[in-house]
């Protein structure tokens, strides 16, 4: 296997630099960059914007920065449509984004890791099932061609 593998998934972009090539995931790239300039920004600025809104709409407005990565990736597994690299890219910038303002909500504490997970686990779960029934239908469809 090779080692960029671990850092590219299967839609990567390539950086190229003094005769090096390190291929990168676009959607995890997006998602370390939003990560990186919110959490930079809030050392430099206050959220007081987010701390004057009531606590269960902070988690609301951080879930909401989650969707337009969980509908691309959805679409994407599902068949609906294609995406490409720029749109992984910014999808993930803005889930990270929203990852840094959840880690810094005061939304249960104690729960605030275990809900995460369950709530990307329910995403994987009906990406796969949507998968699984895309290559259902493929696979049926191919059957029934064959007279």
């Amino acid at each position: 296997m090779e080692l960029w593998r671990l850092l590219a998934h299967r839609n990567w972009f390539t950086l190229r630099a003094f005769g090096l090539e390190l291929r990168l995931c676009s959607r995890c790239s997006g998602y370390l960059a939003g990560l990186c300039f919110l959490t930079a920004s809030r050392r430099v600025m206050a959220l007081q914007v987010l701390q004057a809104i009531p606590t269960q709409h902070q988690f609301i407005i951080c879930m909401l920065f989650a969707m337009p990565l969980i509908l691309d990736w959805l679409t994407k597994s599902w068949g609906l449509r294609e995406s490409d690299n720029v749109t992984r890219f910014i999808t993930g910038a803005i889930l990270g984004v929203g990852v840094s303002l959840y880690s810094a909500i005061e939304f249960m504490p104690d729960f605030k890791v275990p809900l995460f997970v369950l709530i990307a686990l329910a995403v994987a779960i009906i990406g796969l099932i949507g998968l699984k029934t895309k290559h259902a239908c493929e696979s049926a469809t191919r059957g029934n061609l064959r007279f």
